[in-house]
């Protein structure tokens, strides 16, 4: 996720330069880019929450039968 972040953030600021630059097709392009690759990261950032939310599920489920075993 971080990696795709970074290269977001990336590509991004080279479009701007790009732009600032006048080459304005391969700026739009490279912005682009760097707009697939924040959806990318926000995909998995998405993905490695709902891998937390069971895993902190289970954990707590487990919590709740040794409780119930003390009882």
């Amino acid at each position: 996720m971080q990696m795709y972040g970074v290269l977001s953030l990336f590509f991004s600021v080279f479009a701007m330069t790009l732009l600032f630059a006048g080459v304005e097709n391969w700026g739009t392009y490279i912005f682009g880019l760097s707009l697939l690759l924040l959806l990318a990261s926000l995909g998995v950032s998405f993905w490695e929450i709902s891998i937390s939310v069971r895993a902190l599920r289970v954990h707590l489920s487990d919590l709740i039968e040794e409780a119930k075993k003390h009882t």
